[in-house]
């Protein structure tokens, strides 16, 4: 088995309820603004947040991952 196919059986594993690699990804832009550096980083905690709630969520049945806003 070569290594290409070895991922691709490792990706199909990935449950889509996780994160759906079958839909394109969004279009990335460069940050302009001073604050840009902040907005980045908060986006990109928001979607890692969303991550591990949903896979604590959807696999956990001890436990339930909440948002405190």
């Amino acid at each position: 088995m070569n290594y290409i196919n070895e991922i691709n059986k490792l990706i199909n594993k990935i449950p889509k309820s996780l994160i759906d690699l079958s839909e394109p990804d969004r279009q990335i832009r460069r940050p302009t603004q001073a604050s840009s550096n902040f907005i980045t980083n908060k986006a990109q905690g928001d979607w890692a947040e969303k991550i591990v709630t949903d896979a604590i969520n959807n696999t956990s049945q001890s436990f339930v991952a909440a948002k405190i806003w």
